[in-house]
């Protein structure tokens, strides 16, 4: 997952979590970046009922899911934990979000309008 590699270096200091089979801990860069993951939507809701202000929460969260794991994300407000609403992107593997450069395809920071998106879910 580059895509929070980039946003780490871009100055994203939040907390990041991703959602999908990848196991972070496996990952050096992503350990060194201090970004998790999890595949487990009790987790997620658990992480993301802390987000808010005051000194018992923290101020955010950033999720980054795969398609395969969307499910997660919505499985979350089923959970019985208070998951506040958050604003949701969903971005195509083609346009290499992964960064890998042998995949064609454009750059993710390129617009498209195939990249949907939804908010306040």
């Amino acid at each position: 997952m580059t895509q929070a590699l980039t946003w780490r270096r871009d100055g994203h200091d939040e907390r990041m979590v991703i959602v999908s089979s990848l196991d972070a801990a496996g990952r050096d860069d992503l350990v060194a970046a201090r970004v998790g993951s999890t595949s487990d939507p009790l987790g997620l809701a658990a992480a993301m009922s802390v987000v808010g202000e005051g000194s018992d929460y923290i101020r955010a969260l950033t999720v980054i899911c795969t398609y395969d794991s969307l499910n997660k994300i919505e499985q979350t407000q089923n959970t019985g934990y208070d998951v506040p609403p958050f604003d949701l992107t969903v971005m195509d593997e083609a346009h290499r979000i992964a960064g890998r450069p042998t995949r064609s395809g454009r750059s993710s920071t390129t617009p498209s309008a195939s990249t949907p998106t939804a908010a306040s879910t």
